[in-house]
């Protein structure tokens, strides 16, 4: 048989073990079958030798070029429009201003005329010239003795009465001034001009002002009381008091009594010493004309939402667990109702009319922080670290603390404390009366 080389030999198909191959032992070349080698048990591994020395690294390959760019992605859909915001509720126009002054009422009758004595008589003419006839001669008689003197002869006739005199007689005396007439009735006052305006921020009585004509408009503005923070040693456990809610009514001077009677609502007390819930604040009346409610406590326990705000139908819930009360009427939603209390991972919202909702028992601030009110007042801060809500035509709310700030006036809520809760805000009222 001719020697190949192993390449060059034909492989082999299929195995059973009585296969020959050539093996060295002992130095002397053996024949072994392949079923041998198969039952062969292996002996122990060897020590693993030094690890080699490591080789140099090789040159960094050259940067591949840069892939093309992707396509742009197509437009998201535009998302849902928000809700239309509430009416207006800045009042109306100031009516056009009346005149200055009534009129002048009529002149007196004129006073009797003065009776003084007439003048004296101017003096008598002169006296006539004209010789009465002389009587006949009598009979020359013998001289004697002197005969008797004849009678008198009877006078002439009177002479023609002279001319009036043409020198005026001097002027009598002034008569006395006759009395004063009466005085003509007094004219009516005129309309007045002014805008007159009252405020109460303790309960008193409005008084109608005179001068006023009963169409004349009145504008009535009211704000009910805050509520009072939550008192807990644990700031985890106390929450803020609501805002007191606004309300307003446009009236006729008219449909009002010559005087009202004005109740404003006392804010809910501060609680200090032990641990409790914050009080709700009291409602504001002017008579039966109108009402504005006060805003709910505070809450005295772990996680507990903040009171609710004050509606213009009914005042807002106290905190009474992690779940908030109810706001005042009418409820008002969005991503969650107007005036409601914030909760834990559910923060208060603004609101417009209503109070604002106090924070929440919980240190995140988003929750803790009382929310904001256009008209109503603001909510009181909940835990030790939560701001008060701000508004813009009401109380501020009270933020919390060791010491709770109080609401300011009108409607703040109270701010929660670890110590001392703040108080909330009293209520007010602004009574306007616009001329005709």
């Amino acid at each position: 048989m001719a020697y190949k080389q192993i390449p060059n030999l034909p492989a082999a198909v299929s195995l059973d073990g009585t296969e020959e191959l050539e093996a060295v032992q002992a130095g002397v070349s053996v024949r072994v079958t392949a079923s041998q080698l198969s039952g062969l048990v292996p002996g122990p591994t060897g020590p693993t030798g030094p690890t080699g020395p490591t080789g140099s690294t090789g040159a960094t390959g050259p940067t591949g070029p840069t892939g093309p760019t992707g396509p742009t992605g197509t437009q998201g859909n535009t998302g849902p429009t928000g809700p239309t915001g509430a009416d207006s509720v800045v009042p109306g126009p100031t009516g056009p201003t009346g005149p200055a002054s009534g009129p002048t009422g009529p002149t007196g009758p004129m006073g009797a005329t003065g009776n003084g004595p007439t003048g004296p008589t101017g003096p008598t003419g002169a006296a006539s010239t004209v010789a009465g006839p002389t009587g006949p001669t009598g009979p020359t008689g013998s001289t004697g003795a002197s005969g008797p003197t004849g009678p008198t002869g009877s006078g002439g006739p009177t002479g023609p009465t002279g001319a009036n005199s043409t020198v005026a007689g001097p002027t009598g005396p002034t008569g006395p001034t006759g009395s004063s007439g009466s005085a003509g009735p007094t004219g009516p006052t005129g309309a007045n001009s002014a805008i007159n305006t009252q405020t109460f921020n303790a309960s008193a009585t409005w008084t109608k002002p005179a001068g006023y004509a009963s169409t004349s408009q009145v504008l009535i503005r009211a704000w009910g009381a805050g509520g009072s923070g939550g008192r807990n040693s644990t700031a985890t456990s106390c929450s803020g008091g609501g805002g007191g809610g606004y309300n307003e009514a446009w009236l006729s001077l008219s449909d009002m009594g010559a005087t009202e009677t004005v109740t404003i609502g006392a804010g809910g007390v501060s609680r200090t010493g032990s641990n409790q819930a914050g009080a709700p604040g009291g409602n504001t009346t002017v008579g039966s004309l109108i009402t504005a409610y006060g805003g709910g406590g505070g809450g005295n326990g772990s996680g507990f939402a903040g009171g609710s705000g004050g509606g213009q139908l009914s005042a807002g819930g106290s905190s009474t667990g992690t779940t908030s009360a109810n706001p005042g009427e009418p409820l008002i939603s969005g991503s969650r109702l107007q005036g409601q209390g914030a909760e834990t991972s559910n923060p208060a919202v603004s609101t417009l009319i209503h109070g604002g909702g106090g924070g929440a028992a919980t240190n995140v601030a988003a929750d803790n922080a009382g929310a904001a009110s256009v008209w109503g007042g603001g909510g009181g801060g909940g835990h030790s670290t939560g701001v008060g809500g701000a508004s813009s035509r009401g109380g501020n709310g009270g933020s919390g603390g060791a010491t709770g700030t109080a609401g300011t006036q009108p409607g703040g809520g109270g701010g929660a404390g670890t110590s001392t809760s703040g108080a909330g805000g009293a209520g007010r009222v602004i009574i306007t009366v616009f001329p005709a």
